[in-house]
């Protein structure tokens, strides 16, 4: 998990600088908005797509296990107070 959870950090760092790098570069405002809108930015606009359904996905698969983990422990908690109360019957 801490090996996606790198990978993730390190695609949206790069997408951010990428995008920072858009804003600050250089370039007239209808240069700009070609690569944003012509065939370079269409190619990243996917990537981008890609990505973000990717962490999606990731999101929602350990959301999934949370709540699985939440609700054993929740279990175990039943299972506990149950039997400290047949202890507590037996005294």
């Amino acid at each position: 998990m801490a090996d996606n959870k790198a990978k993730g950090g390190l695609l949206f760092g790069a997408l951010v600088g990428a995008a920072i790098g858009f804003l600050f570069a250089p370039r007239t405002g209808k240069e700009t908005r070609e690569r944003l809108f012509g065939e370079e930015g269409i190619m990243a606009q996917e990537r981008l797509r890609g990505a973000l359904g990717a962490g999606v996905e990731t999101a929602s698969e350990r959301s999934e296990a949370l709540r699985q983990k939440i609700e054993e422990t929740r279990n175990k908690l039943r299972e506990q107070a149950v039997e400290d109360e047949a202890v507590e019957g037996e005294d």
